[in-house]
C-alpha cells in the first residue's frame, strides 16, 4: 500500500509539472507579458529546469524548445486519452510462471499467459484477468468481458516489478461495468518478473507472485 501511494504521488507530481511546463511554452508562445500572475507562476514553477536546459537547448525561431523538450520527457506514455474519465479501478493479483528454456543460452521465458483475480477496493472478488505480452482479456462476475492490446509501455518502477501498460480495447461482450470501457492502464505493479540470473535446469519452472492495479476509462459524457 506505502510503495503505491508513493508511486501514485510521483505520478502525480510528474504530470503537474509536465502541464506547467507546457502552460509557459504555451503563454509564450501567445506572447503572454512575463507580469501576468499566470506567467510569473509557471517560470517559478519550472525555472530551476528550464533555465540550465536553454544552455544545451536554445530557442528556435523565438520559442523555448527548452520547456517544450522537457514537458515531452515528463510526459507518461500510459496516460489515458485526452477526455477520458476514470470509470474505475481494481487490483489484480495473480502468478506468472516461468519455464527454464534453451536457445541462445538458457534463459526464463514467460509462459503464455496469466490468470489474476480481480478485487474492488472492499477487497470482493469481481472478476478475473487473463494476461498475455501482447494482450490482456477481462472477464467480470456480471457477464461483460472486454479484450485489449498493449499500444504503450513504461519501464519498471524497479528491476523486480513488471512494466506499466496502457491498453486499447477492441472486443466486447456481454452487457455489464465493461461495456463503456475505452482504454486500460495497468500501473503500480509489484513483483511478477524472471530471475536476474539465467538458468541452469531447462524444463524447470518458477513462479513469482505479483500484483497491479487496473483503472479503466471511458470518454466523458
Amino acid at each position: 500500500m506505502l510503495s503505491q501511494a508513493l508511486q501514485f504521488l510521483i505520478q502525480s507530481v510528474c504530470e503537474f509539472f509536465a502541464g506547467v511546463l507546457l502552460l509557459r511554452f504555451w503563454l509564450q508562445v501567445t506572447r503572454v507579458a512575463g507580469r501576468n500572475p499566470l506567467s510569473a507562476f509557471a517560470q517559478a514553477m519550472t525555472n530551476f529546469a528550464v533555465l540550465p536546459t536553454r544552455r544545451v537547448i536554445p530557442g528556435l525561431w523565438g520559442y523555448d524548445l527548452a520547456s517544450l523538450l522537457l514537458a515531452a520527457c515528463e510526459a507518461s506514455s500510459i496516460s489515458a486519452p485526452p477526455g477520458s474519465v476514470l470509470l474505475f479501478e481494481f487490483t489484480g493479483k495473480g502468478v506468472n510462471t516461468y519455464t527454464c528454456r534453451g536457445g541462445n543460452g538458457v534463459k526464463w521465458a514467460f509462459q503464455e499467459k496469466s490468470d489474476e483475480a480481480l478485487f474492488d477496493s472492499a477487497g470482493r472478488r469481481v472478476g478475473t484477468a487473463i494476461a498475455t505480452p501482447y494482450s490482456t482479456q477481462w472477464k467480470m462476475n456480471d457477464g461483460s468481458t472486454a479484450l485489449a492490446e498493449i499500444t504503450a509501455k513504461e519501464g519498471a518502477f524497479n528491476g523486480e516489478n513488471l512494466p506499466d501498460l496502457l491498453l486499447d480495447i477492441k472486443q466486447r461482450q456481454g452487457n455489464g461495468m465493461l461495456t463503456p470501457a475505452q482504454t486500460v492502464r495497468r500501473v503500480y505493479n509489484r513483483g511478477g518478473t524472471p530471475p536476474a540470473n539465467n538458468c541452469n535446469q531447462p524444463g524447470g519452472e518458477i513462479k513469482r507472485p505479483f500484483s497491479a492495479v487496473y483503472q479503466f476509462y471511458g470518454a466523458r459524457k
